[in-house]
């Protein structure tokens, strides 16, 4: 089955696409063209930056318990048989990630507080039905 076109995504991991990534952030050149925003929320001096094999979150200090940084992207589901979506992380012991899907144009929790591990994680989270259209990250000290 062909995927759709999609800015050169979504990038089939093997020949029958049972896997597909659907933002590669740790490749710059595809990485610029996704659509990702930055939002800094309640981080002081807190930025993103697209690095040349990750993007980075950062901040100096932020208020206990409040969304430091937000990240947002478009996306989409080419098929329904893709119901769950593998989030690959690296965040310290202190930061919690919450990640909503934005689905028939209802934002649903996912992830609610995702632990950093000081370490690469990935969570794997169930999609809910229906047309997706964006996914966000809060990243919360």
């Amino acid at each position: 089955m062909p995927l759709p076109k999609f800015p050169g995504l979504p990038v089939p991991l093997d020949s029958i696409a049972a896997e597909i990534v659907i933002a590669p952030l740790h490749d710059p050149q595809i990485a610029s063209q996704l659509g990702l925003t930055f939002e800094a929320l309640e981080g002081r001096a807190a930025q993103g930056v697209q690095t040349w094999c990750w993007y980075a979150v950062s901040w100096e200090d932020s208020k206990a318990d409040e969304a430091a940084a937000r990240l947002t992207m478009p996306a989409y589901r080419p098929d329904p048989r893709f119901t769950e979506l593998v989030l690959c992380l690296s965040a310290p012991e202190s930061v919690r990630t919450t990640v909503e899907a934005c689905v028939d144009g209802q934002w649903q929790t996912i992830l609610c507080e995702g632990r950093g591990t000081s370490a690469r994680t990935e969570f794997i989270v169930p999609l809910p039905g229906g047309e997706l259209s964006a996914l966000r990250m809060d990243f919360i000290p």
